[in-house]
């Protein structure tokens, strides 16, 4: 059996509308189930009789708001069927989209991610009006859906099974109860809008699911508008909360990289990094020698944790773990709040920072500290595919950056020099 979770806050006639969508597919009812989770709407809820008289449906109602992710884990768990189907409220399901689902399960092992259409007003009326064709939607029309462009388009395929929870929303996305219930369901502490399906499938990843995507199994959006302001003010606290939560590149790469160069993204920075473990400065204790931590400062570097007696000093250490104050970021973004650090120190890491994201970096380490200081070594660099984008010649990097920061200047001691830029 699938269960179908829908969590519902508000536009109600949507709803309704697709839950009428749901009555009109091609499958017996004994077959799925539809789970209305309903989060304390101000409107008024219908009885939906007519409905609960063709398909099987559980309606839930929470008696104050709790938000999406508590909406559908409540789903999940009155769930009676192997597999669940996400859908939202305005998710009107094209023909045969619960059959795709169905099959899918019945076949393969994994996270099926379905296709969505965005229509307009003209649209609407058709589906409110029962029309059986729905105006200006068509096969050609999936561009609408950048998931679909990169799941066909995608040099490599077998990419998109490792890396589809970059994808994985739930407005029409299936997967195994049991894989959810591992992977710890949807994170309650994220709330409003945006990422708690991300985050969710991020985990489901890392159990070792494999994602793939059907463009049969499409669902329609219901046009409505949306509060873009109030969204992305939710969105960006709930970015800052998973960066705190995951502290790796997957998450500052994911909102700091375009869709369709997130996966070669961070294919080569896993690579990047392991070379920059790899080729650690052998002297960077000439540095510590000189400059003593000091705990209202940040440090990015290989092996810098171990000379870091005050465990308050944040750190970015990519061959420790993400403990106490240890990060594994770039510093392209960070989730730290403006100028919460007098000096962020970076030894060498910038090195193997893509020459095209350097701006990136020094923009985010300026917004985060007064000055931004990288610490560099003496050294030959190999000439690996990694290393074609890497920086060798600190003069050449700091003329282009004394372009833009006037008061930057080049320093040299004994065993290592400082680029030390600030606005």
């Amino acid at each position: 059996m699938l269960s179908i979770v829908m969590p519902v806050k508000n536009r109600i006639k949507h709803m309704v509308t697709t839950l009428d969508g749901i009555c009109a597919q091609n499958v017996s009812k004994k077959n799925f189930e539809v789970i209305v989770v309903n989060d304390a709407s101000a409107e008024t809820f219908p009885d939906l009789k007519k409905i609960k008289n063709i398909i099987n449906v559980n309606v839930i109602n929470n008696s104050k708001p709790r938000g999406r992710s508590f909406a559908r884990n409540l789903g999940i768990n009155n769930a009676r069927g192997e597999n669940i189907l996400f859908l939202d409220g305005d998710s009107y399901p094209g023909e045969g989209l619960i059959e795709r689902h169905l099959i899918f399960h019945n076949t393969k092992k994994g996270v099926l991610i379905g296709r969505r259409a965005e229509i307009g007003l003209p649209s609407y009326l058709r589906i409110l009006r029962k029309e059986p064709k729905i105006m200006g939607v068509s096969f050609n029309d999936m561009e609408s859906d950048l998931r679909a462009i990169h799941f066909f388009k995608q040099p490599s395929k077998s990419y998109w099974k490792k890396y589809g929870w970059i994808a994985a929303y739930t407005h029409n996305i299936s997967v195994n109860k049991r894989l959810l219930l591992k992977s710890g369901m949807f994170d309650q502490k994220i709330v409003g809008w945006g990422g708690e399906d991300v985050d969710m499938f991020y985990r489901v990843a890392k159990n070792g699911a494999n994602f793939y995507f059907d463009s049969s199994a499409l669902c329609y959006h219901l046009p409505h508008l949306r509060n873009l302001i109030n969204e992305g003010e939710q969105e960006n606290k709930n970015y800052i909360y998973r960066m705190e939560k995951y502290r790796n590149i997957d998450f500052e790469l994911l909102h700091e990289t375009p869709f369709d160069r997130f996966i070669p993204c961070v294919e080569y920075y896993q690579k990047s990094i392991a070379k920059m473990i790899v080729s650690r400065p052998l002297k960077i204790f000439k540095y510590f020698e000189r400059e003593k931590p000091k705990k209202n400062n940040i440090y990015w570097g290989v092996e810098i944790l171990k000379y870091m007696k005050d465990k308050n000093i944040f750190t970015n250490d990519f061959n420790r773990k993400t403990i106490g104050n240890n990060y594994n970021l770039l510093g392209l973004r960070t989730p730290f709040p403006s100028k919460k650090f007098s000096k962020s120190i970076n030894i060498e890491n910038w090195r193997f920072v893509h020459w095209l994201d350097i701006s990136k970096l020094v923009k985010e380490n300026l917004r985060i500290s007064k000055s931004l200081i990288l610490v560099g070594f003496k050294k030959n660099i190999d000439s690996s595919d990694i290393a074609r984008n890497l920086v060798e010649d600190e003069h050449l990097l700091f003329d282009e950056i004394k372009r833009i920061y006037n008061n930057s200047y080049l320093k040299y001691h004994e065993d290592y020099f400082e680029i030390i830029i600030s606005c």
